[in-house]
């Protein structure tokens, strides 16, 4: 009964998300086909300011939500392979933090930066850039973690939250600028 509660709750998962990127896809043809723009346009007198702001908050609040859902996805993957199939603790880490990268790449693409863009070059343009800023700060934060814990003897606590402020500031950023950044 537990396996197939859980199989009807993926194949639901599944076909909801079918559904949302349909749904998506068909939105953006219509805006393209009757020449209608989804950028906030600054009018003449000004006003559009607020409407710019309040867009970089909506969106740094969503960067911080699936932040915390890619940081839960490498979690319990990690976990399930390394506690309940007996995996090697190295493996089941890569493994999960490829799940993690992909599930923030499919989040930051669609709902955070709303990057909407189907062509197959840009996607793997934007998807290998993204992955290889991930990379990058993944580096960044082992280096900083044996400099300041490793050679100088620092708390390691301390030192990891530092670290992944600096992180998420350096991949927000990377996103916004970089990566998923608007044309024109």
């Amino acid at each position: 009964m537990k396996k197939y509660r859980k199989n009807v709750l993926t194949a639901c998962f599944w076909k909801r998300t079918e559904m949302f990127m349909k749904e998506k896809i068909e939105k953006l043809k219509s805006s393209q086909g009757n020449g209608e723009s989804k950028e906030i346009q600054e009018p003449a007198n000004g006003t559009g300011t607020a409407k710019k702001k309040s867009g970089l908050a909506r969106e740094g609040i969503a960067y911080l939500i699936f932040g915390v859902l890619t940081t839960v996805i490498d979690y319990v993957i990690s976990n399930l392979l390394y506690y309940i199939w007996k995996m090697d603790p190295v493996p089941a880490q890569t493994i999960a933090w490829g799940a993690a990268v992909l599930f923030a790449f499919v989040t930051n693409k669609w709902w955070v930066f709303e990057s909407k863009n189907l062509q197959l070059r840009a996607m793997m343009q934007e998807f290998v850039s993204f992955v290889s800023c991930r990379l990058f700060t993944g580096a960044c934060d082992l280096l900083i973690m044996y400099v300041f814990v490793d050679c100088m003897g620092m708390n390691d606590l301390l030192i990891k939250i530092a670290s992944n402020v600096l992180v998420v500031i350096l991949n927000y950023v990377a996103s916004k600028l970089i990566i998923f950044r608007k044309k024109g």
